[in-house]
């Protein structure tokens, strides 16, 4: 819509304006036959401000628009000096619905991203501004960390063997401590001495301590 169209005051509207005790006086009216209209916020320097009126994104029929309006009125979430309800020019039939809007509009494209998944039924997402190429900002972002190229695969550095280092490798370390622990050279007698005491040791760990009682001694009476 145009600028000479949103800053006309001659058009038919339907209109609230704000009052010296804060409320609103609705003024105007538009024809039954109007498909399509658009909300509007205008401030008092409308005439000097070019950014004064903002017009709402959205198209709503006539009698969804009033009730909205006065709903908002009436809660407190409309303040602003005057709201209007205009008809929109450029329809000639019911609100567009984005998801039936042919995919060849220029203000509606279908997402960049071929991986993309946020449209109806796993489809690709509609990009709503003219400029942008992907529908958010993970598409964006998901294409160029795709299309980056990988940096190439370097090798780990070797640690560095200690200076003082004792053993060669880890499995010649492995094979001393074998050696320390096993039991080859010794007598069967030995062997089976050692497993007992191993056997006593893990039975003590497991078994509870219980608390022991003192045990009164009765006094021995010794005969005269």
């Amino acid at each position: 819509m145009s600028t000479e169209a949103i800053n006309t005051p001659e058009q038919e509207s339907i209109r609230w304006t704000r009052q010296a005790d804060r409320s609103y006086q609705k003024e105007g009216s538009l024809p039954a036959s109007t498909p399509a209209v658009r909300i509007f916020e205008i401030d008092e320097d409308y005439e000097i401000n070019p950014h004064a009126v903002c017009a709402g994104q959205k198209l709503w029929p006539q009698e969804e628009a009033v009730a909205f309006v006065e709903q908002k009125i009436a809660d407190g979430s409309y303040q602003a000096w005057r709201y209007e309800i205009r008809p929109e020019l450029s329809s000639a039939g019911p609100p567009p619905v984005p998801e039936t809007a042919p995919l060849e509009s220029p203000a509606l494209r279908s997402c960049s991203n071929p991986r993309c998944k946020k449209g109806p039924n796993g489809t690709q997402g509609m990009v709503k501004s003219q400029r942008a190429k992907y529908c958010c900002g993970y598409c964006r972002v998901d294409v160029c960390r795709r299309s980056r190229p990988k940096p190439e695969q370097i090798e780990k550095p070797k640690r560095q063997r200690r200076k003082d280092a004792k053993y060669a490798s880890h499995a010649e370390r492995q094979r001393a401590h074998q050696a320390r622990h096993s039991t080859a050279g010794f007598t069967q007698a030995i062997r089976d001495l050692l497993w007992m005491k191993e056997t006593r040791a893990r039975m003590a760990a497991r078994r509870i301590q219980e608390p022991v009682e003192a045990i009164k001694i009765p006094d021995r009476q010794i005969p005269c």
